[in-house]
């Protein structure tokens, strides 16, 4: 079993999400640096504080550029339960034989589970930032954590771009597919001049001039 230390390169890996679909740390290593949390089961009560803890501050994680990701024992239909429960926005991920565990140097032989330990990777794949419990109740503060953070040189990309700025939403935008309606042009008034109905250029709508007189047909012979 391997005893990871501080400046060592972190072992790549590859494992499920919530979701079954996979993740690998190389990957979102491209993008990020990566929080490493592992903890005991959804069945721990300190685990569950834990991740808690960081959902609920997960901005911070965001701010400093960093993607936290758990890892247990728990297969996906576990964790899906764990991410609706405690609203967890962040990846946690399955082990199911330690094998994860093992090569970082936190598996627990007596238990079967994972040690709870926090291990920071920068983008180059160092670790900068370990965290190993003694016991099943030792985890670090979250002022260390992000502490940790603050000191790396390379955080990673925003994941939320900022925004363009605000404009008007057009007839194009919403899928109209027709051109936009013209204004009709601007007939000039000035002193002494008169807004003709039946001068502008798109048609008379009402006429208010003299009223014409109409012209009665002749009545049919016989009927007059």
């Amino acid at each position: 079993m391997a005893n990871l230390s501080v400046g060592d390169v972190a072992p790549s890996f590859e494992l499920p999400d919530q979701q079954d679909h996979p993740w690998s740390l190389s990957g979102q290593l491209e993008v990020s640096p990566v929080v490493l949390v592992f903890y005991r089961g959804d069945w721990c009560p300190y685990c569950n504080g834990q991740l808690a803890a960081y959902a609920r501050k997960y901005n911070e994680f965001e701010r400093r550029g960093t993607q936290p990701a758990a890892i247990s024992v728990d297969p996906p239909v576990h964790n899906a339960r764990m991410v609706g429960k405690l609203q967890i926005p962040f990846p946690l991920l399955s082990d199911p034989k330690g094998e994860v565990a093992r090569a970082y140097g936190l598996w627990n032989e007596k238990e079967n589970v994972a040690v709870p330990a926090v291990v920071i990777v920068n983008r180059s794949g160092e670790v900068t930032y370990l965290h190993a419990g003694s016991d099943f109740a030792d985890r670090p503060t979250d002022g260390e954590v992000f502490a940790a953070l603050k000191a790396l040189k390379e955080p990673g990309r925003p994941r939320h771009p900022h925004r363009a700025p605000h404009r008007r939403p057009r007839a194009q935008d919403h899928g109209g597919g027709g051109p936009q309606r013209q204004r009709p042009p601007v007939v000039p008034r000035g002193p002494g001049t008169r807004r003709d109905p039946l001068l502008l250029p798109w048609g008379p709508r009402h006429h208010h001039g003299p009223r014409r007189p109409r012209h009665r047909l002749p009545a049919p012979e016989g009927l007059a």
